[in-house]
């Protein structure tokens, strides 16, 4: 008697947990992030590159985040202080520093709202981390990184990196991603037959440089049978 009592309640507690479980699960989300993974592709060592999510509340009342978690040591990011209301958004800038990785490379920042448990909102940069000369894919560049001075911004100038398509078809390539205010204008070669190089065409708007401008970029396409995607830091020295 005292066994089968004991075998009910087993039983009953069982599907109290998997009923609240599943009902965790189809708990709606309130907080959704956009976009939710930055590929930076191809990517030198020792370079620092800033992105910034968005994180939207698509829910009918604020949403508090109550902690962020960077994936490693290697990244860093605001913080977001004030309650995000229904239908509006914050962004958060996460600082990736590839530092001596080499090859495939993953980090997750994870931002908790509050009373989330466990839940969290993962933020995602993936890249391929190459050395000093690697070819990125079927693309040599060069340079792999971009140095300009702060009197160079505010003269206003123009710089040019050069592609190699060392791959056996033709690439088109296109700016997916580029830096606000800085960057006047990028000029891309139509197509990069194989075997051929070609030049990258990188215009700045005259300014003056009053900050401490980090984790700049600009990220390549290039589309053939595949698509490669190549980022190209930015450091501005004063």
């Amino acid at each position: 008697m005292y066994s089968s009592l004991r075998f009910l309640l087993l039983i009953a507690i069982t599907l109290t947990v998997s009923v609240t479980g599943h009902a965790d699960q189809q708990k709606p989300r309130r907080l959704v992030a956009r976009p939710p993974v930055w590929d930076l592709g191809f990517l030198p060592q020792k370079s620092e590159i800033s992105r910034r999510y968005y994180l939207v509340n698509i829910g009918t009342t604020p949403v508090t985040i109550d902690k962020i978690k960077a994936g490693c040591s290697c990244t860093s990011v605001s913080s977001i202080d004030q309650p995000i209301p229904p239908g509006d958004s914050a962004a958060l800038d996460v600082l990736f520093k590839s530092g001596r990785y080499h090859h495939r490379v993953k980090k997750t920042t994870r931002v908790y709202t509050e009373n989330s448990g466990a839940v969290f909102l993962p933020l995602t940069i993936k890249t391929w981390v190459v050395k000093k000369g690697e070819v990125s894919g079927h693309i040599k560049v060069e340079p792999q990184k971009v140095e300009w001075t702060s009197e160079q911004i505010a003269a206003g100038l123009t710089d040019t990196v050069q592609l190699l398509n060392r791959g056996g078809d033709p690439l088109t390539p296109g700016v997916l991603f580029r830096p606000d205010g800085i960057i006047k204008d990028i000029i891309c070669p139509p197509a990069i037959p194989s075997g051929q190089p070609a030049d990258l065409i990188l215009k700045t708007t005259p300014s003056t440089v009053s900050e401490n401008l980090t984790g700049m970029s600009i990220s390549l396409r290039f589309t053939g049978s595949d698509t490669t995607i190549v980022t190209i830091p930015i450091t501005i020295k004063k």
